[in-house]
């Protein structure tokens, strides 16, 4: 890092061109680098921009954003981006995979003439990983048959990545229905409703949740309005608003639908949200739009018509009651109910483990209320 000529440098180029590899070297020889920094908050940014200033660290910033296409809203950062140093990398040609392929065969003494090297960019993956994979198979099959890299082994390498690349899509595809099964049985599961997996297909949420990871994947490499149209389409559907910058963890129930959340809501593993809940953000004091919703942890429960505002944290297997007004952060296992939502003081050790449907039972272990009722 000390050889590193300048302070700070902003990599761009799109994916699968090789930036996120030396994004990682350059961490490994002593600098700091943020892969995907145009995905991250800009205060973070900031802040890791700050730290290694204060470190008298290299930073290096990757994006897929060129230079004036990451439209920043902080302007200290916006003044600092303006300063650094641009790079664009795209991705490699078959002249420059051929080059690389020569590189790493040079590196493992693999005797591989220019023709090799060309026959075999033209016929592999573009990408940096792929040349180095390519030939790691070809020098083991040099070592394996005791032969010099010929035509044979060059084509069975070949042959080899590609078979491994389709096994790689079949067990992809193996994995997305194993997942679709693991959601549907996890409704089936919160729900008394359904009586098969058929009948969970036809839920809002499975719908809503569907459109936003697409809406998602386009928001991150922002076509936000290709994002915002997936976006509307959903809700057309569902009746369920997910803004597509909100990050969703793994099987996410929401029962009937009618829930609005904001651009910079989290919400973790095996959460469920009853109908007619919205997770609101509040108006930054600063006046820049950073995190501004709320993040339920995982294995949360939102009872129907609550609302959870600002950048509060929900902790884990916490539970809000139905038409709560929430502004302030919930302890892990808490159960908050009212206006403005209170905690019903549940001891810790005592707190449920288990799912709760609807997250507020005819019979809580809350504060002994009968005595006053007797009296009333």
């Amino acid at each position: 890092p000390d050889s590193w000529p300048f302070r700070t440098a902003i990599l761009s180029g799109p994916p699968r061109s090789g930036k996120s590899l030396l994004a990682a070297w350059f961490a490994e020889s002593g600098g700091v680098a943020l892969d995907d920094a145009d995905q991250m908050d800009e205060t973070a940014v900031f802040h890791r921009w700050n730290r290694a200033q204060e470190e008298k660290t290299p930073l290096l910033l990757t994006t897929t954003a060129r230079e004036g296409g990451w439209k920043i809203t902080l302007p200290d950062l916006g003044s600092r981006m303006g300063a650094a140093l641009w790079l664009d990398i795209e991705a490699p040609d078959d002249e420059m995979m051929a080059d690389l392929i020569a590189a790493h065969a040079e590196t493992r003494l693999l005797p591989l003439t220019d023709d090799h090297a060309r026959y075999l960019a033209s016929r592999c993956e573009r990408t940096h990983i792929a040349a180095e994979r390519l030939v790691a198979t070809i020098d083991r099959l040099s070592l394996e048959r005791k032969a010099p890299p010929g035509q044979a082994i060059l084509r069975d390498a070949l042959e080899e990545l590609n078979g491994r690349r389709m096994v790689n899509a079949a067990q992809g595809i193996c994995g997305m229905v194993s997942g679709l099964i693991a959601y549907l049985d996890s409704i089936v599961a919160r729900d008394p409703a359904p009586r098969s997996r058929w009948e969970v297909l036809l839920y809002p949420c499975l719908w809503a949740v569907g459109f936003h990871r697409v809406a998602h994947g386009l928001f991150r490499v922002r076509l936000f309005f290709l994002a915002r149209a997936v976006n509307h389409l959903a809700r057309f559907f569902s009746g369920i608003d997910i803004h597509p910058g909100a990050t969703i963890g793994k099987h996410l129930f929401i029962d009937h639908g009618f829930t609005v959340s904001g651009e910079t809501a989290e919400i973790g593993d095996n959460v469920t949200i009853y109908q007619c809940v919205t997770l609101g953000g509040t108006n930054p004091a600063n006046g820049i739009g950073g995190k501004r919703h709320p993040t339920l942890s995982d294995d949360s429960i939102i009872g129907s018509g609550a609302q959870i505002l600002g950048p509060i944290t929900i902790g884990r297997r916490a539970r809000v009651g139905a038409n709560a007004v929430v502004t302030e952060d919930v302890p892990e296992g808490a159960t908050m109910v009212g206006v403005k939502a209170r905690s019903t003081l549940v001891a810790a050790e005592t707190w449920a483990k288990d799912f709760i449907p609807y997250g507020t039972p005819c019979r809580e272990p809350c504060a002994d209320a009968e005595p006053a009722v007797d009296r009333i």
